[in-house]
């Protein structure tokens, strides 16, 4: 990151993507490719869960239902049969299970903060971390706008006085 302007400090670092919000801006990247948005420059934040975990879950209960129905048809007479359904039960049964848990370890939110000009978008392991950033962010942003009004204001201030 590049050297800090003289009041401006640190208010979140993300583990990941590089991302960083500070008192004057949010960066995300490192070295020679970054996005840099000043504060006041920031017109929207928007968390998103990613949709293909619902594909993930759609495949388990597929999964389940046909272990379900291999299991159903154990209820056979012949040997060949009951032993070709357990091997289907046992392999539908262990895809569910590997898809229940694709689904429960592959969870993240998506975070994308906008101006005009640039987007940044980032990854977030929970949704505490996203209300944590999202909290962080808007924040600092008041922050600005209340130190620049509360500048204006004092500066409009002294030229009615001259």
């Amino acid at each position: 990151m590049d050297p800090l302007f003289q009041d401006e400090r640190v208010l979140f670092r993300g583990k990941a993507d590089g991302l960083l919000v500070t008192t004057h801006r949010v960066r995300e990247g490192s070295g020679s490719e970054f996005t840099s948005i000043m504060l006041e420059e920031v017109c929207s934040v928007r968390t998103m869960r990613i949709a293909w975990r619902s594909l993930l879950a759609g495949c388990a209960v597929c999964a389940a239902i046909a272990g379900y129905f291999a299991i159903a048809s154990l209820r056979s007479d012949h040997v060949a049969v009951i032993q070709d359904s357990q091997v289907r039960a046992s392999v539908f049964a262990v895809f569910g299970v590997l898809c229940l848990l694709a689904f429960w370890v592959s969870g993240f939110s998506a975070v994308e903060i906008a101006s005009a000009g640039a987007r940044i978008q980032c990854r977030m392991s929970s949704a505490k971390a996203v209300a944590e950033f999202v909290a962080t962010l808007e924040s600092a942003k008041n922050q600005r706008y209340t130190l620049a009004a509360t500048g204006r204001h004092a500066a409009m201030e002294t030229a009615d006085s001259n």
